[in-house]
């Protein structure tokens, strides 16, 4: 793997190399993380878009219902009231009575109708609902999963400043180290 390949490096290579590769990788990974980062970003931004559109639509839907509800009793009172007209006319004669009868019919045949109506209405927030409570799943995922690779972002600057610190200390280690060889030298060719 490319992290096995790194450390084969730190003991072989010089240090500037082993620099210079460990950035590279750090930079990749970066980068990587940037970039499926900003893709998170964007589908978050979407499901959040299909997540407002859906409660807008379902408010209107909610705002339909109501409305159908009220002509529905608005109907059903009608209907009523038709019926006692009925009862009240029946001695007045059967034309009379099988015309408010088929109002009445006409009345409730409507008012069926509008019960479907809103009983459709009904199954069809119900499916908005799901879906919007789908979305916001999808969005809380897509936030845990931004907030994560942020995460390995941050985790990635940080051992990449912690590395460039160890290189730098291993530096100057090895010119200390190189300075105390070359007195040491200097110290003997002039014993001799």
């Amino acid at each position: 793997s490319r992290e096995l390949f790194l450390r084969a490096a730190l003991v072989c290579s010089p240090p500037g190399r082993i620099m210079a590769e460990e950035d590279e990788f750090v930079a990749d990974e970066l980068a990587r993380t940037s970039n499926q980062l900003a893709k998170n970003r964007e589908v978050l931004f979407d499901a959040r878009d299909r997540v407002d559109a859906a409660e807008a639509r379902m408010g209107q839907l909610k705002q339909h219902i109501s409305k159908t509800e009220a002509e529905i009793g608005i109907r059903r009172a009608k209907a009523n009231g038709l019926e006692d007209q009925a009862a009240l006319l029946e001695a007045q004669g059967e034309e009379a009575e099988r015309a408010l009868e088929r109002d009445a019919a006409a009345h409730i045949a409507d008012t069926a109708r509008r019960q479907q109506e809103l009983a459709e209405l009904e199954e069809l927030c119900i499916r908005l609902q799901v879906e919007v409570s789908e979305e916001q799943q999808k969005k809380q995922r897509l936030e845990v999963e931004v907030s994560t690779a942020e995460g390995k972002v941050e985790f990635a600057q940080r051992e990449a400043e912690r590395a460039r610190d160890d290189f730098e200390k291993d530096e100057q280690a090895e010119d200390e180290r190189q300075q105390r060889l070359a007195a040491v030298h200097s110290k003997r060719g002039e014993t001799r």
